[in-house]
């Protein structure tokens, strides 16, 4: 029997950044009714900072938290999974997106230390695997961090379906994305993602409605047998109390787990 779900990619902004009118306290009731809004079995945040654990774990009653949660400083980027049943967490790890992922780390000239959630979820013996980044900015950059990401789905993953999701801080057009689907990768090795928003790709960075043009820099991308997209990707552009939620707008796909030896 096939099991349908909903996964959601949500960068929600550092609580800690001077966005004035847009500052954390005026828009995390926003967050709490999008979340409301639109319940999906997996939700993939980024940039979340140690202070906000608190508040997911109250916004999402029933949901289980995968994440390492050592205290690195409040403004430390965690990238939680949060998870609700039936799905169980069966595996969880950090992986820092660098020349030494087992550490806190960063290479190549990172801005920032940038990582991945990687997690492993089991549905009635069915497994899926989560990975939630988020990369730097400069496009060599990111595409060594997507390298890494894809070592360790090689080495890690190679037989489970793979969602990947995330703020790739770059569009379909750039390198990392071009690696990652190999549309384009230049030399070695690729990976052979699809991607949950075929076609037209709306611009998903919007800065509080003052950043347009930036293009669709939120991706969620799917690998894998046994695992089928059921309704693609979308942003979630809703405004409660007329206030944006995040200077990202959330993308939200539905997949099925299905028998692993039918074609996806």
């Amino acid at each position: 029997m096939n099991f349908r779900f909903r996964i959601v990619s949500f960068n929600i902004r550092h609580y800690w950044a001077d966005d004035g009118d847009n500052s954390w306290e005026r828009r995390s009731a926003s967050i709490r009714a999008v979340l409301r809004t639109y319940p999906a079995e997996i939700i993939c945040f980024q940039e979340v900072n140690l202070p906000v654990f608190d508040f997911l774990s109250q916004a999402l009653p029933g949901y289980d938290p995968a994440s390492d949660r050592e205290d690195r400083g409040p403004r430390w980027e965690y990238r939680p999974v949060y998870v609700k049943p039936p799905f169980r967490i069966t595996g969880q790890e950090t992986i820092s997106l660098s020349q030494t992922p087992d550490v806190p780390s960063k290479s190549w000239g990172s801005n920032f230390v940038r990582q991945a959630t990687r997690v492993v979820l089991d549905r009635d013996g069915r497994e899926l695997a989560i990975y939630n980044t988020h990369l730097d900015f400069d496009e060599q950059v990111q595409l060594n961090q997507a390298k890494v990401v894809w070592d360790s789905i090689l080495a890690k993953d190679p037989d489970r379906p793979v969602i990947l999701a995330g703020d790739f801080n770059s569009t379909e057009k750039q390198e990392a994305y071009s690696f990652l689907t190999r549309e384009g990768a230049k030399g070695g090795p690729a990976g052979d993602f699809r991607d949950a928003m075929p076609g037209f790709r709306p611009e998903t960075y919007h800065g509080f409605g003052e950043g347009r043009g930036k293009g669709c820099l939120d991706w969620i991308l799917y690998r894998g047998r046994g695992l089928r997209l059921s309704r693609p990707a979308r942003t979630l552009e809703d405004r409660p109390g007329g206030r944006f939620p995040s200077d990202h707008f959330p993308v939200m796909a539905v997949f099925e787990l299905t028998d692993p030896e039918r074609k996806p």
